[in-house]
This record gives C-alpha cells, structure tokens and sequence, in this order.
C-alpha cells in the first residue's frame, strides 16, 4: 500500500510542475516581466512564486524549463498530453 502512495504522490506532484510550466508558458511575457528585475537564481525563484503562487519546486521546475521547451508549439502539446494522462492515471486510482 505503501508503494501505492508513493506512485501516487509521485504523479501528483508531475502533474503540479506540468501544470506550473504550462501556466508559465501561457504567461510568457508576464513571465519575463516578472524576471527582469531578479539578480540571481534565489530572488528570481522568489519572484516567480510570488507572482504565480507556486510552490518552490514548480517554480524552479519551470524556470529550469529551457526556453525551446516553452516556445516550441509540439513540445508544449507533448506536455498538456502528458499532463491529461497523468491526471487521467490519478483519477482511475
């Protein structure tokens, strides 16, 4: 059962960092806005919670995103893809 959990909480929290990378890629020029101002990684992590209400992971989830992956129109689609199955394994639970 334990095992259970831990693939459980483990496909939760994908689906949290696919859903805050998406956002953020909807958002992309409010994105950069956002983190124009940041003068290194820790303050631009901030910032990017801060405006996005993300948790630390997402938010370094998505600012680890390299930039192809949140311009490229086919690996955004791969990633919504990859968000609808995941939530569709955690709904079958």
């Amino acid at each position: 059962m334990e095992q259970n959990d831990a693939a459980h909480e483990r496909l939760s929290d994908r689906a949290d960092i696919l859903t805050a990378v998406l956002s953020g890629i909807d958002r992309l020029t409010e994105l950069a806005e956002v983190l124009a101002p940041a003068h290194d990684q820790h303050d631009a992590v901030a910032l990017v919670r801060e405006r996005f209400d993300l948790t630390e992971l997402e938010a370094r989830a998505l600012l680890s995103t390299p930039l192809e992956r949140l311009l490229a129109g086919y690996l955004r689609e791969r990633m919504r893809t990859e968000l609808s199955e995941v939530q569709a394994r955690l709904n079958t639970r």
